[in-house]
């Protein structure tokens, strides 16, 4: 229903623009309905208008306008092949992160000597790319039209997407060590390839009943003071945002002086600061550490 103040009364919207020529009742299309004494009689007024057949035929046909306007409407296409790009788009981007994490959890090196489409051994993942594309036609597609800099196979972007799932799985383990409310965390120092001086750290907790060792990274390292692997470790803590200081109950390293020593070793520094933190030698680590 419509109100005007100018006239005192009211008009029926759908009547007045949807009914058949002929059977609009003028009431509520021309002169306006004022009535207010019989307006909810059961018998007359809003009431007995809103049972006719002109008032009933008047609304399907403005509802049917309405649902002819939306699904001809150029805010509607514009919605819908929006949609249609972005489901798309995700599921494109979905086989670049699975190409990446089969390569990943298989340990495939990735990287090919010449990463062009056209070459004969472009690296694993890019050929595990073609090889998908061969059989989804969306993903044949955005990898043969899209230019290279939208693709997302260059090495940048696989460090990037590679970056992004380690994180979530350190995410996870967090998670896991929070709801166990106690771990042992395990170290040890070595080189790579390049001759990097690095960290390998592991934390230990008991969940549901097992026992898990979760290896939360390399961390390269420049100063192998007790100072400075001591600093490394807690910093990966910290960046895992668990709280060492009552949660750490034990720590294995290896028996250098540098990582045992009883006054300035790493496993007397940390204890220092988490004072439950009781330092078992490597080999036993396995027998004793939680």
């Amino acid at each position: 229903m419509e109100y005007s103040q100018q006239a005192d009364a009211v008009f029926c919207y759908a009547c007045r623009h949807f009914s058949l020529s002929g059977t609009a009742d003028k009431a509520f299309t021309v002169t306006g309905f004022s009535n207010w004494k019989k307006a909810h009689y059961s018998d007359g007024g809003l009431t007995l208008h809103a049972k006719s057949d002109c008032h009933v035929q008047a609304v399907i046909a403005w509802q049917d306008h309405k649902n002819r306007d939306a699904s001809k409407s150029v805010l509607n296409q514009l919605t819908d092949e929006k949609v249609r790009q972005i489901k798309e788009n995700r599921h494109y981007i979905g086989a670049v992160v699975n190409a990446l994490k089969f390569t990943a959890v298989h340990r495939l090196a990735q990287r090919g000597h010449t990463e062009n489409f056209d070459s004969t051994n472009a690296g694993n993942f890019v050929d595990l790319m073609k090889l998908i594309g061969q059989y989804n036609d969306n993903i044949g597609k955005k990898l043969t039209d899209l230019p290279r800099n939208a693709k997302y196979v260059c090495h940048n972007i696989q460090n990037e997407i590679l970056a992004i799932m380690a994180k979530m799985i350190l995410n996870e383990i967090a998670s896991e060590v929070r709801e166990a409310g106690e771990f042992a965390i395990m170290a040890d120092e070595s080189k790579d390839c390049r001759k990097t001086e690095q960290l390998s750290i592991v934390l230990r907790y008991l969940l549901h009943g097992t026992v898990y060792e979760s290896f939360v990274g390399f961390v390269p390292t420049a100063d192998l003071t007790a100072e400075g692997v001591s600093t490394q470790i807690l910093c990966q803590l910290e960046k895992m945002k668990l709280d060492y200081k009552s949660m750490l109950v034990g720590q294995g390293y290896d028996g250098a002086s540098v990582m045992s020593g009883k006054h300035k070793g790493v496993a007397e520094i940390i204890k220092d600061k988490a004072t439950l933190a009781l330092y078992v030698h490597c080999q036993m680590a396995p027998k004793f550490l939680p």
